[in-house]
Formats: structure tokens, sequence, C-alpha cells
């Protein structure tokens, strides 16, 4: 399975089709359905390409065998960046809590 870039959206990003924009930035177009099903009904597509979309490319350009591979990598590293990140918010909350402890102070009593 490819990407066709000349798909119908394909066009409406590139301008070659017209669209009644409703928002428009670096990552998405919203726009108007010129078929709409209901009273109000827009559409809204990406601009970049999703994570998926990579996996199938890159199977087009390195196989079956690669893009597993890359897959693995990638599964990896994201599992690496969330240990990574909890073991962050482990130590922020051991230092809080030290901190907090340490300016707890006994009342005296005073009669």
């Amino acid at each position: 399975m490819s990407y066709d870039e000349n798909n119908i959206f394909a066009k409406i990003l590139k301008g070659e089709i017209p669209c009644k924009k409703i928002y428009e930035d670096d990552f998405v177009l919203s726009f108007h359905d010129i078929n709409p099903q209901k009273k109000i009904h827009a559409l809204v597509i990406p601009k970049v390409m999703s994570l998926i979309a990579i996996m199938f490319t890159l199977r087009e350009t390195l196989g079956v065998v690669g893009a597993t591979s890359l897959s693995f990598v990638l599964s990896f590293f994201m599992t690496l960046i969330e240990v990574l990140v909890a073991f962050l918010q482990a130590y922020i909350f051991t230092m809080l809590s030290a901190l907090f402890i340490g300016m707890a102070v006994a009342e005296h009593d005073h009669h």
C-alpha cells in the first residue's frame, strides 16, 4: 500500500482544489465539507505525515524486515523515554517531599 499523492485531500492541501477553510496552521487544515451530511459538517486533515504513514513508506523502501526492525527500535526508544520520565517524576517528588519534611518544625508548648 503506497500513499497516493494525487488523492483529493493532497490536492486540497496543495491548493489545487479550492475549499472553504475554517482553520489552518502548520499542522492541520480544517474546512467545510462540500457535501455535508448535517447542517454543520467539517473535515480536519493533517498536514504532516503520521508515524503510521511513515512506517508504510519505509516498508516500501526498506522492505518488511527493515521496517519491522525500525519499528522495534522506535518502540524501544519510546519505552526508554517513558522510563526516564518516570524516574524524573520520582526524583522530583522525593526532593519536594524532603524539602517539605525538612521545613516541618515541632511546635513548642508555651506555658
